[in-house]
């Protein structure tokens, strides 16, 4: 199995998501699917990090008298990890949540266009921080060019409109539906990969936000309101520390696009980053892995 990330076996990632879904360690008693799902992917990135610490250990062993020998400080570090993977969640989901995570419905949306008439130009000097939307509907056609401006894939070797520091992309991204012609009202994740849409949750999460963003209540006025959080592992695995910097730099990238994508489509944006931690994660129900970096609501102004 320790072949590295690009070439292990796809029954490997079935078999780590189904561990990990069995053994995901709940975050508090109104854990969700939603953490079943994110819970299962936190174990793949264990053992993605597993992976690319045994490349790491092959690409530095010593040779010595003709063989190699390994470091005694990276077999500390590789078995550390393998003890993480293994024993890093004791609480089992119920077959129940099970089925419920995979019957999970997903929507697809339009493709996006490559043409407007909006240039560039004016995207830019039209863009503006707007506090007062409406709640009227937005378009799934629109829901979906605002995704993937913000982190469609645009070419075939899945690289996106949104630069990413060694092409590890640990930003994901959380929609919450108020009002969009054609979409229910509730909680989805997106999926740039098929450009598609999870259904996570069937309610309305907008106010909660709203609550935990130190009551600003006009968060929970819109169309939609959009959560852009990161798996941090998936940039310090390669870059350490500094990784955090580049997903602060990145999830920058990604946001300027949306908002200038929101211009083009002549809507409205504004954007919050003052709230409380823990109680966003909460309300999103992410894993421990996962953390909520910025806020965007859309919706028309008023």
């Amino acid at each position: 199995m320790l072949l590295g990330a690009a070439t292990f076996p796809l029954s490997d990632l079935y078999l780590l998501r189904t561990v990990g879904v069995f053994f995901m360690q709940p975050r508090n008693s109104h854990t969700s699917t939603v953490s079943v799902v994110r819970g299962g992917e936190a174990y793949l990135e264990g053992y993605l990090l597993l992976n690319w610490t045994a490349v790491s250990i092959l690409t530095n062993l010593n040779h010595s008298k003709g063989k190699y020998k390994v470091r005694r400080k990276q077999l500390i570090a590789a078995t550390f990890v393998c003890l993480w993977v293994l024993l890093s969640g004791d609480e089992k989901i119920s077959e129940k949540t099970l089925a419920m995570e995979v019957t999970r419905k997903t929507i697809e949306l339009p493709p996006p266009r490559t043409h407007s008439d909006i240039s560039l130009e004016r995207a830019l000097i039209q863009r503006r921080t707007v506090r007062q939307l409406h709640e009227d509907p937005i378009t799934l056609s629109q829901l979906s060019q605002l995704l993937w401006a913000a982190q469609g894939i645009t070419d075939n070797r899945g690289f996106r409109t949104a630069p990413s520091a060694g092409a590890l992309y640990p930003l994901e991204i959380y929609v919450m539906v108020g009002h969009v012609d054609g979409l229910s009202t509730g909680l989805y994740r997106y999926h740039p990969k098929g450009h598609t849409l999870l259904a996570m949750a069937n309610d309305d999460r907008r106010s909660q936000i709203a609550d935990a963003a130190w009551d600003q209540d006009w968060m929970a006025k819109n169309a939609v309101l959009i959560a852009f959080c990161s798996v941090d592992s998936r940039t310090t695995g390669k870059y350490g520390r500094r990784g955090v910097r580049y997903i602060h730099i990145e999830v920058g990238h990604a946001a300027q696009n949306m908002l200038l994508q929101v211009q083009a489509l002549g809507l409205s944006a504004g954007v919050v980053g003052a709230f409380d931690d823990d109680a966003v994660r909460g309300i999103l129900d992410l894993p421990n892995n996962e953390r909520v970096l910025y806020f965007i609501p859309i919706g028309k102004k008023r």
